[in-house]
């Protein structure tokens, strides 16, 4: 008897239900035999899938049907999962284009920048004046840090309000239609 992949059939049948289910079960063997002599032995699932074929429960349709979906499931595009997404955040090409993005943003904005730096300060980054604060604990006042990458100097802190902006933004002018 040629080797099967499928469970026999339950005991009960009528001549008609064993027949059926033999002839379910072999091309179900020869499935199987043709997609590993291809190098690719069907998976759990697809063996599954072709016992409730083989036990009547399924079509061949419906088991073509379950067995693309499954596929598609499996190899479909996904983005980057959670476990991913750290190792993503670090890299280098990462980090350059986001700190591109953020602060190109602050300075066409005259806006700033707030994170917590190495020394577990809270910094504003002012990208339009090169300017970096700490921000004081009151949440009202900032202490300069460095202008243009340099240290300020600590011996006399240069301490300012807390605005959104760093300098005003400037006013509209109303235009002058009058020609003069």
């Amino acid at each position: 008897m040629p080797k099967t992949h499928f469970q026999p059939a339950p005991a009960g049948l009528t001549p008609d239900q064993l027949r059926d289910y033999q002839e379910r079960e072999r091309h179900a063997n020869n499935a199987v035999a043709i997609a590993s002599s291809a190098g690719t032995a069907p998976s759990p699932e697809s063996l599954a899938l072709m016992q409730r074929h083989v036990d009547g429960e399924l079509s061949i349709e419906q088991v073509i049907e379950l067995t693309d979906a499954m596929l598609k499931a499996r190899y479909a595009p996904r983005p980057p999962g959670l476990e991913d997404l750290g190792a993503m955040l670090q890299s280098p090409g990462f980090q350059e284009r986001f700190e591109d993005v953020v602060s190109g943003t602050a300075r066409r904005n005259n806006s700033y920048i707030v994170y917590v730096d190495a020394q577990k300060r809270t910094v504003r980054e002012y990208p339009a004046t090169e300017e970096i604060f700490e921000t004081n604990a009151d949440g009202k006042t900032l202490t300069l840090l460095s202008i243009g990458g340099v240290p300020a100097d600590t011996g006399q802190p240069v301490v300012v309000e807390a605005t959104p902006y760093r300098f005003a933004p400037t006013a509209l002018l109303p235009h002058n239609t009058s020609g003069e």
